[in-house]
């Protein structure tokens, strides 16, 4: 598509001037798509890990939970459960990775201290592996909020690269050939004129 430009030298040397910026910020915006797509990968593989690692954790953890359950009298697992174990707090905030705004979040558990200590030793072990498991919960949440704001980054920047590389970049060529051809017609006709000029 043309863009709209009065054929002068002046319009052709400011539209020459646009493309090569045009071409310098597809270039760039083709690298910085080509290290987004390598960090992306990155932490797609090390995602696929973390949530292997929850999922066996957290598995380990639900048997521990449930074997002592089935060790305690129902009365006895409903004060368990009243009793104040575990304290977290939770802070977010927005961090740049690659000129990319990323929510992050961190996750801080604190084992509460009990007025006594529990008659089953299992009930510690359960309540430091519950909060490691949550621990590890919070990583993989982090990790993925970085991948879902890599993920748009990328289709951004992939549209600003297409953009520039079938749109603009072609339309300010055909503007530079629709110019330099009407500056050759303009500059024939000048020569023909004084052609003429000579003759009478």
């Amino acid at each position: 598509m043309k863009i709209k430009a009065s054929p002068t030298r002046m319009e052709l040397l400011k539209t020459r001037r646009r493309l090569a910026l045009a071409r310098r910020g597809h270039k760039l915006l083709k690298d910085k798509e080509e290290q987004l797509l390598v960090e992306f990968r990155r932490l797609l593989v090390r995602i696929r890990q973390e949530r292997q690692e929850v999922e066996k954790t957290f598995l380990a953890f639900t048997a521990a939970v449930l074997s002592l359950r089935g060790s305690l009298t129902t009365d006895a697992w409903e004060r368990l459960l009243m009793m104040p174990g575990v304290k977290v707090s939770l802070e977010t905030g927005v961090e740049k990775i690659f000129n990319v705004p990323v929510r992050r979040l961190r996750l801080q558990t604190e084992v509460r201290p009990w007025p006594l200590p529990p008659a089953n030793p299992a009930i510690s072990l359960l309540l430091r592996d519950g909060c490691s498991l949550l621990s590890k919960l919070a990583a993989l949440t982090d990790l993925e909020s970085q991948l879902r704001s890599f993920s748009a980054e990328i289709e951004r920047t992939r549209r600003r690269v297409n953009a520039l590389e079938y749109v603009l970049i072609p339309g300010l060529q055909e503007t530079i050939r629709f110019i330099t051809f009407k500056l050759a017609e303009t500059e024939r006709a000048a020569i023909m004129r004084l052609k003429h000029l000579r003759l009478q």
